[in-house]
């Protein structure tokens, strides 16, 4: 009851904090010139104004998961839509608005994370303990910022100081050093996060050692480190907290036992994420499940019924917004992916019987039978495809996993035939940044 209450007084310091970090961080939100640094003692003056500083991160992370889901989705071949040419054309332009939007508020969640970390190791006001979970979980989201710019737009700044001389004309940094740095945040909260919940007073809303488990398990993977992958995961799918759920339409529940760290950002009833994707009924939906994706599922396979709907005759993702009612809240990190990242690395590692094990766990929950794939080569197809149709149109997953992959070219080049092209594997450094920032330089073929 103590967290609860606690958790619901953030209300009251929130006002605060909105006049506290808008002196500083609407000045700080992008990569660019000189601007004011938020050194108030007032943040870190106690318990309730440091998790109203948290808060804030969260509120700005949360602002900008719709546009990575909907358009990394354009962008692949998972969604169609009439108003985005230039993502489904993959015709981007370093002056793209949505995309532009992406990197200033990751950059903001960034200045905001880095501002309680440095805010909480000077503050003697604060315990130990409250110093250590605090920090970390602003490490989680300095991590979860730069792995999302690091894989859509490639080198780009690492920012781990709110110092303006510092950031104002950050050079880009390699993937290898940006890595280094998201790996070192996630074991440092993975460290100092609690095991449950007990930060949000039950809810699944704050991140806990096991979201920096899950997205450390992610980020190995992209890093080829197979090894470290399977071992992160596996104590994620081993902690008493989660399971796999059978009903599917339970899985995107607020509190979910599938899910791992969920956003309570609901606008009008709805999840945020389904705001873009729910249609008025019997009007087209905004964006479409393109034909690539639609026609993947396998004939038995329930996620097709289960998490597409229909509406005006067009097929549109309906996994967000549960039809039968329940709250929903926006699903960041959740337990099958988890399963098909121990799948995919086990595969590597040669533990072939391990990742069927796996990949069958998931395919079972959605009717199908266990998979036929015997080889290293045939797993490894099999994780992609169960990926593609468990994970669809959540967080970029299948155009960031083709890319990791290498098999952008093979797949795009052949679903988008004179449309796709190999430098649209990396976005563009959006216009306005390089303007403000000379040591920022454009990727190729833009």
């Amino acid at each position: 009851m103590k967290n609860i209450i606690q958790y619901k007084n953030l209300v009251a310091a929130f006002p605060l904090m909105v006049l506290i970090f808008c002196s500083g961080c609407n000045k700080l939100v992008d990569v660019g010139p000189k601007r004011n640094t938020l050194t108030s003692s007032a943040v870190f003056s106690d318990s309730v104004t440091v998790n109203a500083a948290l808060i804030a991160m969260y509120s700005q992370g949360s602002a900008y998961s719709g546009g990575l889901t909907y358009l990394n989705s354009l962008y692949g071949d998972e969604l169609t839509n009439v108003s985005y040419p230039q993502y489904q054309g993959n015709a981007l332009t370093s002056a793209d608005q949505p995309l532009g939007n992406i990197w200033l508020e990751s950059y903001a969640t960034i200045y905001k994370a880095n501002a309680v970390i440095n805010g909480v190791e000077s503050s003697s006001a604060l315990s130990p303990k409250a110093k250590l979970q605090a920090a970390a979980e602003a490490k989680f989201f300095r991590a979860f910022c730069h792995f999302y710019l690091i894989n859509q737009f490639g080198s780009i700044p690492l920012i781990t100081t709110t110092d303006a001389d510092v950031t104002a004309f950050a050079p880009q940094t390699s993937a290898e050093i940006v890595y280094q740095q998201i790996v070192a945040d996630l074991l440092d909260a993975a460290a100092g996060l609690p095991a449950d919940y007990s930060l949000s007073g039950g809810a699944r809303v704050r991140v806990n050692q096991f979201a920096a488990r899950a997205l450390l398990a992610r980020v190995y993977l992209y890093m080829k480190d197979y090894q470290n992958a399977r071992t992160q995961s596996a104590l994620v799918i081993a902690s008493s907290n989660y399971n796999i759920l059978t009903d599917l339409n339970a899985v995107f529940l607020a509190n979910s036992r599938e899910a791992i760290w969920q956003y309570d950002s609901k606008t009008a009833g709805f999840p945020a994420i389904a705001q873009n994707f729910v249609p008025a009924q019997g009007t087209q939906p905004q964006f479409i499940i393109a034909a690539p994706l639609l026609n993947s599922f396998e004939r038995e396979d329930k996620r097709k019924t289960s998490w597409i709907a229909t509406s005006g005759g067009f097929p549109y993702p309906s996994k967000y917004f549960a039809l039968s009612g329940g709250r929903q809240f926006d699903v960041v990190l959740r337990l099958a992916e988890q399963y098909l990242i121990r799948a995919e690395a086990e595969a590597q590692l040669g533990d072939l019987a391990g990742a069927r094990e796996d990949l069958d766990i998931i395919r079972k929950r959605a009717g199908l039978e266990n998979t036929t794939a015997s080889d290293k080569a045939s797993l490894l197809l099999a994780v992609e495809q169960e990926r593609r149709a468990e994970l669809f149109c959540e967080w970029g997953h299948r155009f960031l996993d083709l890319k990791r992959t290498g098999r952008l070219d093979a797949v795009l080049g052949t679903e988008k035939p004179g449309v796709w092209k190999p430098a649209a594997a990396q976005y563009p450094v959006p216009a306005a940044e390089i303007s403000k920032n000379p040591n920022l330089v454009q990727n190729a073929g833009y």
